[in-house]
């Protein structure tokens, strides 16, 4: 990604930025081809005047991308601070676990607060391999394919792909784009093409097939519950609320669970048939 986004500031200091002549054909696409057309060819001939008269939405579309951007940064720098403290508390990671693990107890009773344990830790490290491990190696598997089919940005869509995957979005969002450059722009053999468009395929439908596995590998607390909980957490606060909120929706649901068992059993007993005294 620095590569490429180095080759980008050469030719920009370079050659400046141009807006390439608009294809005839955009003219006839339907509903926006005619407008599009004219901004695209407005832009190639003058780019300030096309700035300058859709100033109001630029402006809008700014604003948007900065606070979008200035949200991600934040959220970026919480993860990277909750990186840090995570690694000061592997330091005592025994000892810090034996007090999680009493203070689960003081809460509720010594079993009860052993089994919250137990799944407050598996649902952690479901949530890290089955969503953050998948969008990694997911991440990584397209890149190499990017870089090997020559694809420009290859690590920038990279990247993407690993934050689409943290969100949970497909990763088709990127392949298939790909593919259509790759087939109607790229240079190389249609043995190439082919083979190039197995792998991205492969690659993209990977985490389709070891989410399930990976997400609720060790955890009682039933798959769509640890997904929804992530992406609720996720939605909410980011980052760090893909494992809060897994862990908070898990316990939650092994309360209930637990509480349904509980009124149910005495519901059993109190309809049970008295005991018929012996003779």
């Amino acid at each position: 990604m620095a590569q490429h986004m180095g080759e980008w500031v050469m030719v920009l200091s370079e050659q400046g930025f141009t807006v390439p002549e608009a294809d005839p054909a955009v003219a006839e696409w339907p509903v926006i081809g005619a407008p599009l057309y004219d901004l695209w060819h407005r832009a190639h001939e003058d780019l300030v005047s096309a700035a300058q008269m859709i100033q109001p939405q630029l402006i809008a579309g700014g604003r948007f991308l900065l606070a979008a951007a200035g949200n991600t940064l934040l959220a970026l720098v919480l993860f990277f601070i909750a990186l840090l403290i995570a690694g000061f508390m592997m330091a005592n990671a025994t000892s810090g676990g034996q007090q999680m693990r009493r203070l689960l107890m003081t809460f509720s009773d010594p079993a009860r607060g052993e089994e919250i344990h137990e799944l407050v830790v598996a649902t952690i490290r479901s949530v890290s391999n089955g969503v953050v491990g998948v969008a990694v190696l997911q991440a990584l598997a397209l890149g190499v394919g990017f870089l090997v089919l020559d694809v420009p940005a290859a690590g920038v869509l990279a990247l993407l792909v690993l934050f689409l995957g943290v969100l949970q979005l497909p990763s088709s969002l990127v392949v298939l784009p790909v593919l259509a450059w790759l087939w109607l722009l790229a240079d190389g053999s249609t043995v190439t093409h082919v083979l190039g468009t197995i792998y991205l395929f492969a690659a993209g439908v990977a985490d389709g097939l070891l989410k399930p596995i990976l997400l609720g590998r060790g955890v009682e607390t039933p798959m769509p519950v640890v997904l929804v909980g992530a992406l609720g957490g996720m939605a909410a606060e980011g980052l760090i609320g893909l494992f809060v909120g897994a862990v908070m929706l898990s316990v939650s649901y092994k309360l209930l669970m637990v509480w349904v068992d509980h009124s149910v059993a005495d519901f059993e007993v109190d309809e049970a048939p008295p005991a018929s005294p012996d003779p």
